[in-house]
């Protein structure tokens, strides 16, 4: 085991070490001394032992202070770490606030668009049914002209037939009274076709 000399306070000592812990004794030696020489410096020389101890007590009032510093250090870390995650929690429930607002948005938009497609359907709707409505009324008014038409023909064929009796005439002479009132008759079977053709289109 080798043998190491050190000096503490300006006095020299030999102390035993495991092989290659020469480095680090050496290093607590040159600490012990520097608290060594500062104690001699205020109280001035004193026997070897009081020395050694009082050194010590320094070293050790020294190393309490340090860890009071390390512990105070440890829990301003952990505050800062408690209040990271308070951060981030509010970023998550930010994040989270975020999405439903644009969710709720889109579904409001969705519910837009359905109304309005809706409202439009319902209006085409209408239109085609207040269309249709005049279609049929027009039709209906048509036909009701025709008739009214086909019945003043009828009523004119008959006054003709009982003239051309009366005088005389030969029968071809109301052929174009009957002519003009099987074309009425004819327009009147259109008109009705066109109106149920209307209303298989509703």
């Amino acid at each position: 085991m080798p043998q190491v000399e050190i000096t503490i306070g300006g006095r020299s000592f030999e102390v035993a070490c495991q092989e290659g812990e020469e480095p680090f004794l050496q290093a607590a030696a040159q600490v012990l001394d520097q608290e060594a020489s500062a104690l001699s410096a205020h109280v001035g020389r004193m026997p070897e032992s009081k020395m050694l101890l009082m050194t010590g007590l320094m070293l050790a009032d020294r190393m309490a202070g340090t860890d009071d510093r390390l512990k105070e250090a440890e829990q301003r870390a952990q505050a800062a770490e408690a209040g990271l995650g308070q951060a981030q929690a509010q970023i998550d429930a930010a994040e989270a606030a975020a999405q439903q607002a644009v969710q709720q948005a889109e579904r409001a938009a969705y519910d837009a668009v359905e109304q309005a497609r809706q409202e439009a359907e319902a209006r085409i709707e209408a239109a085609q049914a207040e269309a249709a409505t005049q279609v049929e009324a027009a039709l209906a008014d048509s036909a009701a002209r025709l008739e009214a038409a086909e019945g003043e023909a009828r009523r004119a064929r008959a006054e003709l037939e009982s003239r051309a009796n009366e005088i005389g005439l030969p029968d071809d002479a109301v052929a174009i009274p009957e002519a003009a009132l099987e074309h009425l008759q004819a327009l009147v079977l259109e008109a009705e076709a066109l109106a149920e053709r209307a209303q298989g289109a509703e």
